[in-house]
């Protein structure tokens, strides 16, 4: 890394990030004129690398052994080079720049696939390492705010920009789907785990839905997507894990209820629950409750469950990022998930999710 580098990364850091929210980014639709989709362009051209640089700059306060690591190196080169890929394209001036700007993004989104299995990896081997002995929570939530961030705001772009290029040019909303139904969502889960669950298991836990099915909301649906899947297949495995041969399986239910700001949905198990002094436990980065197993055994699978983005997601449920990157997406914007649960009994997962889409991102800052 060039020393001018280092001091542009420093500048940029100290630039505050300009935060979106969902309307935001319904309103940079392909329905804008020409004159707007450049205007949008210039502003994730100086914005991306404003997001990038933050997080360089944290990279650069890592003890020395954390960035040794192989992953997360790994993962502040992949920052560094979409930092100076960024400043150093040309600046967007008209529509054949806008055009070599989409296609510099493309490549840069495909790059950041692995982005946060390398960072599971990598946190993976660090705990194993230095046994606790170095707090990185806040670093990873900050990292991963920036993955998403970034990738919503190039995905966005992208989504709009081949919809207007288009012949003819197609209506497109981005990223964003202006009705998400969680019941559907949900639905579409409860089939897939089903199988899932005969397959590993020999049987699979029933999915009870109520509350108001009908409900939707503008949101972006992956988000949506991962926090459900993780959760429903916690709740999932705990059922079958406490279930005792012989007895019919208690169902999963999922309550879905909106609010005047928010959506909420319920998801509760009789899965036995979990100690008090676990709950706090269940938010850090590598903390689960599963047991070490080995490779061999097919209920790895079962921990293996990918969503939409395989690429990057695989992997993570069982191994201790599942509901902490869950809870980054719910927060993302302005949603949230708390846990209740009754040791003996069963646990109530709410997840909760704005539906006005008037809150800006979260920057995750404490």
């Amino acid at each position: 890394m060039l020393p001018k580098s280092v001091r542009h990364i420093q500048r940029l850091a100290r630039v505050p990030i300009q935060r979106v929210t969902i309307r935001q980014l319904q309103e940079r639709s392909s329905l804008v004129t020409e004159g707007q989709h450049i205007q949008h362009a210039q502003w994730i051209q100086e914005e991306m690398p404003v997001r990038l640089a933050h997080r360089l700059s944290d990279f650069f306060d890592l003890p020395f052994v954390v960035i040794c690591n192989a992953r997360f190196h790994e993962v502040f080169r992949l920052f560094l080079h979409a930092f100076e890929t960024l400043v150093e394209t040309p600046p967007v001036q008209d529509s054949k720049d806008v055009e070599n700007f989409a296609n510099v993004l493309r490549e840069l989104v495909r790059g950041h696939d692995h982005t946060i299995h390398m960072l599971q990896e990598g946190y993976g081997e660090l705990q194993s390492l230095l046994d606790g002995l170095i707090e990185l929570d806040d670093f990873l939530n900050q990292t991963i705010f920036t993955r998403i961030g970034n990738r919503v705001l190039a995905e966005h772009f992208l989504v709009v920009h081949e919809a207007r290029s288009s012949s003819p040019a197609q209506e497109s909303s981005g990223v964003v789907d202006p009705n998400v139904c969680p019941a559907e969502i949900v639905r579409d889960l409860a089939t897939s785990l089903a199988g899932l669950c005969d397959e590993l298991f020999g049987e699979h836990v029933q999915l009870d839905l109520d509350g108001e099915l009908g409900t939707t909301l503008a949101f972006v649906p992956e988000h949506l997507h991962f926090v459900l899947q993780e959760i429903l297949k916690n709740a999932m495995r705990a059922t079958l894990e406490r279930h005792v041969a012989g007895k019919q399986l208690a169902p999963v239910t999922v309550t879905v209820l909106k609010g005047t700001f928010d959506v909420t949905l319920k998801i509760s198990d009789r899965g036995g629950g979990m100690p008090r002094e676990q709950l706090g436990s269940v938010w850090r980065y590598g903390y689960t409750s599963t047991k070490q197993r080995s490779p061999l055994k097919p209920r790895d699978d079962f921990d293996n469950l990918c969503g939409r983005d395989p690429a990057s997601m695989r992997r993570l449920a069982g191994y201790g990022f599942g509901l902490p990157l869950s809870r980054v997406y719910a927060r993302y914007f302005g949603g949230d998930i708390h846990i209740q649960s009754m040791e003996g009994l069963g646990t109530d997962v709410y997840v909760s999710i704005n539906h006005l889409g008037d809150v800006l991102e979260w920057l995750c800052l404490a």
